[in-house]
């Protein structure tokens, strides 16, 4: 075949495919924007947009959710049990937080439980700290889910554990994000695996023909513990956590240790990828402790592209607008979507403190000149925005008022709130929050105050570099 029939041929399929994936896109896509900014591409330059959306263009994890309901379905008996557990033991938030209670319950599906004690692992070295001393103290179960493992002196830490709790009769189960772990190579889970331990790679698809499709990560990082002590946060296993990473240390990041009832559904999540990459339930401990000394009320919320309907970004703007005096949030991703921007500003507008966290040096360069082009419409209506010095932040913490925090692993974009496996834990006690104050006032004397003359004054090859970057907003 000659180039010129080459191209006669492949000029109007591409054009009839991409016309076919504009309206996939239009019935698909979640958002408005996206939709219109896929279907254009996709009709006017097949050629270029094809292949961005066969990749990145699908927003819903059809399968993720179909083997869902089968799960549910099939062990509906052992579900309506836990799921009667934690309603048995549903925390009585206090009265001026009743009405936002019955909100965030009935958006996210789940309760505040009581019992509860919550502790912030402020860092890399005491997080691991605390995570490794619980590994070691195993009876029964060990359950291990990042989003980034590494081969390193970290992972190797973590495996050598692993492995004696293995030769003690514990039982191990490790779960990893495919793409989050890419360069993790074959030697590391096949060490786990000969000593016993059952290890799996979270994939986006389970054909091999459909794994092109990389826009689904599942993004958590938990470690659960004979089902009585749970950590979630930011703090990935790799030595950058350590502050180890030259170019970005040291590294500012924060994790949170529970324990009672709110474990049990850090432990659902868990066995719920666990069933879409290993294909089985595991046999884990479903019976809440409870901590009686606990005065925290938890709710932990997992989030992804199979919710249906969507829960986390109605409930983070629930919490956005029932801030009353304070709104505080570290987040090393600030690409907001137009309703929670506009609900930061309207919070500021009403006279909230509202003070915005963000890294002062970029470990994703899109994302980071991105953020530049929201600071006007930020810091025009009232928005404190502190950008910090001493190396990379990539906390996710809010404080809401003085007796509400969110710490877990979303970050303020398109990909967090849509298309990554996210787990969010909600705490309501004054005496969590106010340590959360602390530690971010902390952070605060690291920053420097920015204002919108950190995008306008800067040269016009920055601002124009920044304004391309937010154009990638469904992706970031």
């Amino acid at each position: 075949m000659s180039f010129g029939t080459f191209i006669a041929w492949a000029v109007p399929i591409c054009h009839v495919l991409g016309a076919v994936s504009a309206l996939a896109a239009v019935m698909r896509t979640r958002t408005s924007q996206g939709a219109i900014a896929w279907a254009l591409s996709l009709i006017f330059i097949p050629y270029v947009a094809l292949p961005f959306y066969w990749v990145f263009g699908y927003d819903r994890f059809e399968g993720y959710r179909r083997r869902l309901r089968l799960t549910v379905s099939r062990h509906r008996g052992h579900t309506v049990t836990v799921h009667d557990a934690l309603n048995a033991l549903r925390a009585t938030l206090p009265a001026d937080r009743a009405a936002d209670q019955a909100v965030i319950e009935r958006i996210s599906g789940h309760v505040f439980t009581r019992g509860n004690t919550a502790d912030l692992l402020i860092d890399g070295r005491a997080t691991y700290e605390a995570i490794f001393e619980a590994v070691r103290s195993a009876e029964r179960d060990v359950l291990v889910q990042y989003y980034i493992l590494r081969d390193d002196e970290v992972g190797h830490q973590l495996a050598d554990l692993l492995v004696a709790r293995l030769r003690k009769g514990v039982r191990v189960m490790v779960l990893y994000d495919n793409l989050g772990s890419f360069g993790l190579g074959s030697r590391y889970a096949a060490r786990l695996r000969e000593a016993g331990a059952d290890v799996y790679a979270f994939r986006t698809a389970r054909a091999p023909r459909l794994r092109i499709q990389i826009n689904f990560r599942n993004h958590r990082k938990a470690v659960i513990v004979d089902g009585k002590v749970g950590f979630v946060g930011g703090i990935n296993i790799g030595r950058e956590y350590l502050g180890l990473h030259r170019p970005l240390s040291p590294w500012r990041d924060t994790h949170l240790r529970i324990s009672g009832p709110a474990v049990m559904d850090l432990q659902r999540a868990f066995a719920a990828d666990w069933y879409w990459a290993a294909g089985g339930l595991p046999n884990l401990p479903w019976t809440p402790p409870i901590h009686h000394d606990g005065l925290a009320g938890v709710l932990t919320l997992p989030s992804g592209p199979a919710d249906d309907p969507e829960a986390l970004p109605p409930v983070l703007l629930h919490l956005i607008n029932s801030a009353r005096t304070r709104l505080w949030i570290a987040t090393p991703y600030f690409v907001p979507d137009p309703p929670t921007l506009e609900a930061l500003r309207s919070a500021a507008f009403r006279g909230v403190d509202v003070r915005l966290i963000l890294p002062g040096r970029p470990d994703t360069l899109p994302a980071w000149l991105a953020s530049f082009t929201y600071l006007p419409a930020c810091t025009g209506a009232g928005v404190r925005v502190f950008r910090y010095t001493e190396g990379f932040m990539h906390q996710k913490v809010w404080l809401i008022d003085g007796d509400l925090a969110n710490v877990g692993t979303v970050n303020i974009d398109n990909r967090s709130m849509r298309l990554n496996f996210e787990q969010s834990v909600i705490v309501c006690d004054r005496g969590f929050a106010a340590r959360v104050q602390a530690m971010l006032h902390a952070d605060l004397s690291r920053c420097r105050e920015v204002g919108a003359e950190e995008f306008t004054g800067r040269s016009w090859p920055f601002r124009l570099s920044a304004r391309l970057a937010r154009l990638l907003e469904p992706v970031l």
